[in-house]
């Protein structure tokens, strides 16, 4: 019993790797991803973000990470690390060490230090692996990407949202078949949840 959950495991780790390491496939406007649904709208709040703070916030994180799986570095499956665990480390090391959640985690912390509004999104890899990434001000900031990117450009699957403040209920994403009645092709983002996790 013991040996297959060790291999479960290792299988989880594995695909959470692969997710995060591995550079997008090629796809056509045939699966390009649909509209994206109301929940995905930017902080209406918040300033405007264009393009070039977008990449330089990306380009800063790039700069300091250095990817590694949980598995790699922990006992645990899936560890999310801090922004106040992340500034330590770079002043120790001059870089820090993670895998998505974590690059996401530092490029969000980034965006609001300079008050934009910036948030964790889970989703699905087009391998349909799971995947995290930073919503700043409408662009997708990715450890697999080489720069900010529109997030209708990316082959994911959206499926959770955080608040754009710190406490702040996560907002499921919900996509749904085209409704030919209304043209529609999402529904409207089911009940918040909350988590534990700090965004």
């Amino acid at each position: 019993m013991l040996r297959s959950k060790r291999t479960v495991v290792f299988l989880l780790l594995a695909a959470t790797l692969s997710a995060c390491t591995t550079q997008p496939r090629p796809f056509s406007r045939a699966t390009r991803p649909p509209p994206l649904p109301p929940a995905w709208s930017p902080d209406p709040s918040g300033t405007p973000v264009d393009k070039p703070t977008a990449d330089d916030i990306h380009a800063s994180a790039v700069f300091v990470f250095r990817y590694r799986a949980d598995g790699q570095r922990q006992s645990s499956a899936d560890v999310w690390t801090t922004p106040e665990q992340i500034e330590r480390q770079i002043k120790h090391l001059g870089y820090f060490v993670g895998d998505c959640e974590d690059f996401a985690t530092w490029c969000v912390h980034l965006a609001r230090r300079r008050g934009l509004p910036a948030r964790l999104v889970v989703c699905l890899t087009e391998a349909l692996e799971p995947h995290c990434v930073a919503d700043v001000g409408g662009w997708v900031l990715c450890n697999r990407q080489p720069a900010a990117v529109a997030p209708q450009a990316l082959p994911y699957t959206w499926i959770k949202a955080s608040g754009y403040h710190p406490g702040d209920p996560w907002t499921r994403i919900t996509l749904a078949p085209p409704d030919p009645a209304n043209g529609s092709t999402t529904k409207p983002p089911t009940k918040p949840a909350t988590s534990g996790l700090f965004y």
